[in-house]
């Protein structure tokens, strides 16, 4: 943007200076500034241009990259404060010889009162679960007979 600018400004300076000359009836030097000023303002669009929009593209880049840094940062931050709740393991002694996934439907229609208002209630209870099936190691009690 600001490339654009002093370009403008010295476009115009050039500009000024030429018509300065030209009034004064300098024709030669005013055509030596033009051609100066021209291959000066040829150069700079030709060999700037192309950097200047790299330059561009890699601010973008970096504006991206700065803020997949800051998502990061604060995912680590999220993971750095999750804990484990100790108490809440609990040991399995199970010996699960077959599960099933089931789950069973009831319906509900039931008429009350509430405060001299009849009031009927319809709903319908789904439960899914999973049935195990095997031993559990923790029930199994046993016995030694020590015979002699």
């Amino acid at each position: 943007m600001f490339k654009n600018i002093n370009s403008y400004l010295i476009f115009g300076s050039i500009s000024i200076i030429i018509i300065i000359l030209l009034f004064n009836k300098m024709f030669a030097i005013a055509f030596v500034i033009l051609g100066v000023g021209a291959l000066i303002w040829f150069l700079s669009e030709f060999l700037l241009k192309d950097k200047q929009k790299r330059i561009n593209s890699l601010n973008d880049e970096l504006l991206s990259l700065k803020a997949d840094k800051s998502k990061m940062e604060k995912e680590i931050e999220d993971y750095s404060k999750r804990k484990l709740n100790i108490s809440g393991v609990n040991t399995i002694l199970e010996l699960g010889l077959f599960e099933v996934n089931t789950n069973f439907k009831r319906t509900i229609n039931k008429q009350f009162k509430v405060k001299d208002k009849n009031v009927q209630f319809i709903g319908v209870l789904n439960v899914d679960f999973i049935a195990k099936y095997g031993v559990d190691f923790r029930k199994i009690m046993y016995k030694i007979i020590i015979r002699s």
